[in-house]
C-alpha cells in the first residue's frame, strides 16, 4: 500500500445473536455468571409475562434468587435491582407480596440492605401527604369560614397551612367556642 492509497478498509465480523431465541431455553441466562444475562432474562421474563402479574413476580422472584445464590455483590446488586424492577413492574397488589418474598430471601442469603421498593414507598409518601394536605385544606377552610360568621378577618390559606393538624383543630375549636357563646 503506498502513502496517496485511501482505498483501504478493515471489517470486522460478529456472531449474531437474537434475544428472541433465548426463549426456546433459559438455562444459558440461568446458569451464567454474567450479570448482563439477567437483564437479559429480566428482559425475557417481561416480554413472557406480559398480562401475567403472578408470573411476572415469580419471575422476577427467580431472577434475584439467581444473582442472590451467584453471590453478586451487593453494591452491582443494587444496580441490577432498579431495572430489573423497572423491567419487571407489579401492580402495587403484588409488589407487597413480592416484598415479603424478596425480604426472606435477603435473610438467607444475609445480604445487607438493599434499598428496594423504592417506587412503592414513594407512592406512600406520596399518598400519606395527599391525605395530609387535604385534612390542611378541609380544616383551613373551616377556620375560614368561621372566621367569616364570627366576623373576623381570614388568615390566609397560606399562613393556615403552615400549621400543625394540632394547631389548625384547636383554632377550630377556640372559634367554636366564640361563636357558641354569640348565640
Amino acid at each position: 500500500m503506498q502513502a496517496g492509497d485511501y482505498n483501504s478498509k478493515r471489517v470486522f465480523s460478529y456472531p449474531l445473536i437474537k434475544l428472541y431465541d433465548f426463549l426456546r431455553d433459559l438455562t444459558p441466562l440461568e446458569e451464567s455468571d454474567n450479570p448482563v444475562a439477567s437483564l437479559i432474562l429480566a428482559h425475557l421474563l417481561a416480554m413472557q409475562t406480559t398480562g401475567k402479574p403472578i408470573e411476572r413476580r415469580d419471575g422476577k422472584l427467580r431472577v434475584f434468587r439467581l444473582l442472590c445464590d451467584r453471590g453478586v455483590d451487593s453494591q452491582v446488586l443494587r444496580k441490577l435491582y432498579r431495572v430489573i424492577d423497572w423491567m419487571l413492574e407489579l401492580p402495587p397488589e403484588l409488589e407487597y407480596s413480592f416484598r415479603e418474598e424478596f425480604r426472606k430471601i435477603e435473610e438467607i442469603h444475609k445480604m445487607p440492605y438493599i434499598p428496594s421498593y423504592e417506587r412503592l414507598a414513594r407512592k406512600e409518601g406520596l399518598e400519606e401527604g395527599l391525605e395530609r394536605g387535604r385534612e390542611e385544606g378541609v380544616l383551613a377552610g373551616k377556620i375560614q369560614v368561621l372566621q367569616q360568621i364570627l366576623n373576623q378577618p381570614a388568615t390566609s390559606t397560606n399562613e393556615l397551612l403552615t400549621e400543625t393538624l394540632e394547631a389548625l383543630e384547636l383554632k377550630i375549636e377556640s372559634l367554636m367556642q366564640e361563636l357558641r357563646s354569640r348565640a
